[in-house]
C-alpha cells in the first residue's frame, strides 16, 4: 500500500516541477518516529527501511527521506553498539569483513541517489516496495 501512494504522490508531484517542500509539524515527525519505530521493534524490519517510504508518502522529497533515513541508521547503530561493546560482544573482524564493504556500498549509493533524477529514484523506491510486498505474501 505504501508503495502505491508513494507512485500516486510522485506521479501527482510530477505533473508540478517537484520543488514541494513540506513543512510537517515537529509533534507528527515525532509520532511519526514513534510509530516507526515501534514497527521496527514489532517486526524486526529496520527503522530506515520504514522511514523512507512512509516519509515520501507524507510528500517530502526523496534525497531528504534518505538523508534522514541515514542519519537515523548511525544514531541507532550507535546506541546499539555502546550497548553490544559494554557486554564484549563484538566480533571485530566479522565488524569489519562486512562494516568495510557496506561504508563503500553507501557510498556508491550517495553518489547514486545524486546522479539520478528524483523521480527515477521514486519509481525505483516504489519497485523495490511492490517487490517486497509481493514475495512477502508469496513467502510470509
Amino acid at each position: 500500500m505504501i508503495g502505491v501512494l508513494v507512485w500516486w504522490r510522485g506521479y501527482r508531484l510530477d505533473a508540478r516541477v517537484n520543488t514541494l517542500h513540506p513543512h510537517h509539524s515537529t509533534l507528527m515527525l515525532a509520532t511519526l518516529g514513534l510509530v516507526i519505530a515501534a514497527a521496527s521493534g514489532l517486526f524486526g524490519i529496520g527503522g530506515p527501511m520504514l522511514t523512507v517510504p512512509v516519509l515520501v508518502a507524507c510528500g517530502v522529497p526523496v534525497l531528504s527521506s534518505l538523508a534522514a533515513a541515514q542519519a537515523q541508521s548511525v544514531v541507532i547503530a550507535s546506541v546499539g553498539t555502546v550497548g553490544y561493546l559494554a557486554r564484549g560482544a563484538i566480533s571485530w573482524p566479522l565488524a569489519l569483513l562486512i562494516g568495510i564493504p557496506e561504508l563503500c556500498g553507501v557510498l556508491i549509493g550517495w553518489k547514486i541517489a545524486h546522479a539520478v533524477p528524483t523521480h527515477r529514484l521514486t519509481y525505483a523506491l516504489v519497485a523495490a516496495l511492490l517487490a517486497l510486498a509481493l514475495y512477502l505474501t508469496l513467502h510470509g
